[in-house]
């Protein structure tokens, strides 16, 4: 695939994984604190979620070591290293988003194995708030300190 067509998709499923990270975010609060049960619905939801985002990392990992951004990072790391843009995409937004998908995919397990069901509805709650935060803070909105870029990327 094409690395404007990675880079674009890549930007469009953003918004699925952000979308279902509110959603299970206000899911599980629901549940929590109204003592539902942790029923088919609530299992998708968890499954999506974390499914969603492994998608978006391994489009992510196509898209570092394609990008020319991250190529220039690397060949000129001390000279580019103080330029907050191309470190951004040359490291911060990478390792950031590695740790949101391990912080996602442990917050699922444990809340899998959870027994009882408030438990799950309570790891699964404070994991993706966690993991909500960390990708705000890595996505590259129109308004970010670290790096701006549009809200789509065209096709």
């Amino acid at each position: 695939m094409s690395y404007p067509f990675l880079l674009a998709l890549h930007s469009y499923t953003r918004w699925l994984v952000v979308i279902s990270l509110l959603w299970t975010i206000l899911l599980s609060a629901r549940a929590y604190w109204n003592k539902g049960p942790f029923d088919k619905k609530a299992q998708i939801t968890r499954v999506v979620m974390v499914s969603l985002i492994h998608l978006q990392a391994v489009i992510g990992f196509c898209l570092y070591f394609a990008s020319p951004i991250v190529k220039y990072f690397m060949k000129n790391f001390t000279a580019t290293f103080g330029d907050l843009n191309i470190s951004f995409f040359g490291i911060i937004h990478v390792l950031l988003m590695t740790v949101a998908v391990v912080v996602a995919t442990i917050g699922t397990a444990l809340a899998k194995r959870a027994e009882a069901d408030a438990e799950k509805f309570r790891l699964l709650l404070i994991y993706s708030i966690v993991t909500f935060v960390i990708i705000f803070i890595a996505i590259p909105w129109p308004f970010s300190p670290l790096a701006q870029r549009g809200w789509f990327r065209p096709f």
